[in-house]
């Protein structure tokens, strides 16, 4: 029995989910639906070209990180900055009704290992994604907190006092069982 996941394809004028990410930012996700406008194959996977007709975040995030990512709008072309003004920045919705009257100009591609049909997978992803992104950073942050040579405000002396803390500080969101086996993996 295999344990490679089968890979679902989406046709041109489906509605799909996505998390965008960018070379420039491969650490930020952006939770977004969108119509599948084009599909193409890379070496492994397909890849598709979208229209995106709905964001997830709010405007706060959206204006930190969509000026200064880089998408590429078309299958093989060099990644571009989005040109967005303040004031297609001052809403979701107003932001929304630039990329609708841009169309092409801001349709994407995106790998189809980030896309999903239906809103309550592309959710589950992005947990998943998010979750590993925190406790990569949280690894970092004990590794550099308990070192010994390191006497700065957010010392700690041993990594027993880190995990005590971390205990102390989440243990209304993990059970004690499931808390203990994380800290264990960090």
């Amino acid at each position: 029995m295999s344990t490679q996941k089968k890979t679902r394809y989406y046709h041109k004028g489906e509605k799909i989910f996505c998390l965008l990410t960018s070379h420039t930012h491969p650490n930020v996700f952006i939770p977004v639906s969108a119509v599948v406008q084009e599909m193409k194959w890379d070496e492994i996977n397909p890849i598709y070209r979208v229209k995106i007709i709905r964001f997830y975040d709010n405007i706060t995030f959206l204006k930190k990180y969509l000026k200064r990512m880089r998408f590429s709008n078309t299958f093989g072309a060099k990644p571009g900055v989005w040109k967005l003004d303040d004031e297609d920045l001052k809403t979701v919705t107003a932001l929304t009704k630039k990329i609708r009257e841009g169309e092409k100009k801001y349709y994407l591609t995106v790998d189809s290992v980030l896309c999903t049909k239906y809103e309550h997978d592309m959710r589950e992803l992005f947990a998943k994604l998010i979750f590993f992104l925190i406790g990569r950073d949280l690894q970092y942050i004990k590794e550099n907190s308990t070192r010994s040579f390191y006497r700065g405000d957010l010392k700690f002396d041993s990594i027993q006092e880190f995990k005590t803390r971390f205990e102390k500080f989440f243990s209304d969101k993990f059970s004690e069982q499931d808390l203990k086996r994380f800290l264990e993996t960090l």
